[in-house]
């Protein structure tokens, strides 16, 4: 006759593995509130990115207020440590332009979708108006033109012109 082995499951491995199944069991009941928005805020929201990405956008373009040349020799910078200075300064413009699309894009989604007449005339209005406030063909530099485009979409977006018939 054979004799049966029983493994032992260790009392710590028991005691993980309960303490597992319940925080998943809590983790999927529980409920999160929300804070709901008004269309005014998700506007103000619209246009507080809109003004960072543009800050953005002007700075890496048009080094305004100051361009990285001249911030990197105002930091004592020269020869290779300036190159590298300039460079890095260029790069963090460049992420920071980045980001402030993210926001801009996420706060073009936050907006109220126009759901009776009147509104879907005001949606088509804003629309019509972003390629006025955004005029991305005018740009002869091909990443301005694209940074430029970035913004009329977004306006186009917010507007959500297209869930009107």
């Amino acid at each position: 006759m054979k004799k049966r082995r029983l493994t032992k499951i260790p009392a710590k491995v028991l005691v993980l593995g309960l303490f597992i199944a319940g925080l998943i069991l809590v983790g999927s009941t529980r409920t999160v509130s929300v804070d709901a928005k008004t269309c005014y805020e998700a506007w103000l929201d619209f246009y507080t990115a809109d003004n960072a990405y543009d800050t953005a956008r002007i700075s890496l373009f048009y080094g305004s207020p100051t361009t990285c040349a001249a911030d990197c020799a105002s930091g004592g910078f020269t020869g290779a440590a300036y190159t590298q200075c300039v460079a890095d300064c260029q790069t963090t413009r460049q992420t920071s332009l980045a980001a402030a699309d993210t926001n801009l894009l996420a706060a073009a989604l936050g907006t109220c979708t126009p759901l009776t007449v009147d509104e879907c005339a005001q949606a088509r209005a804003m629309a019509d108006a972003c390629i006025v406030q955004y005029p991305y063909p005018d740009y002869s530099d091909l990443d301005e033109r694209l940074a430029v485009y970035e913004q009329y979409s977004a306006c186009r977006l917010a507007s959500k012109v297209d869930s009107c018939q």
